[in-house]
This record gives structure tokens, C-alpha cells and sequence, in this order.
């Protein structure tokens, strides 16, 4: 079984006027609901179940909790693009 791994991605280097631009960022109040949701949707992926590692999850565990719901692709999609 696959215990970990590791995502190496190659972004290009932002111009500097790019990165203190506030009209490309996004408010505290925005990231901390973000936040919310996903502590939302990780605490019932994991509700009833004791906190396991990655090596010492079987097989059913892994299809019934680590599966992408709709939700989670949607959660995923808004928080690349943003």
C-alpha cells in the first residue's frame, strides 16, 4: 500500500508588482470560511472512525473515506482557482 507521496509542481516565478497587487487577494474573512468548510467535510470524512495513518488503513477504510465526493472536488476546484 501506498504510505505517502510526494507532488512536485513546477510554477513559474510571479513578477513582484504581481504579488503585493491587492486587488488579486483575498480577505481574511474569506480564507477562514474556506477553512471552515474543509474542517467541516474533514470531520465527517472521519466521523466515527479513530485517527489512522496512511500505513495502517485497510483497503474498505480507504474506499469508504477517502473517496472525492462532489463537495470535495467543488471545495478543490474553487481553491486552485482562487
Amino acid at each position: 500500500m501506498l504510505d505517502r507521496f510526494d507532488i512536485n509542481i513546477d510554477i513559474a516565478e510571479l513578477p513582484t508588482f504581481l504579488l503585493v497587487l491587492s486587488l488579486i487577494s483575498e480577505s481574511t474573512e474569506t480564507v477562514y470560511q474556506r477553512i471552515i468548510v474543509a474542517r467541516y467535510f474533514g470531520a465527517i470524512r472521519h466521523e466515527g472512525m479513530e485517527s489512522w495513518i496512511n500505513s495502517r488503513l485497510f483497503t474498505d477504510q480507504i474506499n469508504k473515506n477517502m473517496m472525492l465526493t462532489v463537495e470535495i472536488k467543488d471545495l478543490l476546484r474553487v481553491s486552485i482557482t482562487n
